[in-house]
């Protein structure tokens, strides 16, 4: 693994490396992994395709709102606004299943 890396940048690492073993690079589509990741077991283009796209919506207009009053809008901001969405979904995910 790479030096320097947080553990958890380091298992970030090995559950992406894991995806990439699953076909040809760059293995499977983001919303099949997303699907994966989060043990989600309903229709992936018809039911979670456009939640993502709805929260990627949201992400911008977050940046462009709420946000704008304490950080540039910029790529960065609006990638970390989605990684914030994205860990957000992850948690709404396993609370709705009902895991503990």
């Amino acid at each position: 693994m790479i030096d320097g890396l947080h553990p958890i940048q380091r298992e970030m690492l090995r559950l992406e490396a894991a995806f990439e073993e699953q076909g040809p690079p760059p293995g499977p589509p983001i919303d099949a992994c997303i699907a994966q990741l989060v043990d989600f077991d309903e229709d992936v283009d018809a039911v979670l395709d456009p939640v993502l796209v709805a929260e990627a919506k949201r992400a911008v207009r977050l940046a462009n709102g709420h946000y704008r009053e304490w950080v540039d809008v910029t790529p960065l901001a609006v990638a970390a606004i989605g990684f914030l969405q994205g860990v957000t979904f992850a948690r709404a995910a396993r609370n709705v299943r009902g895991d503990e």
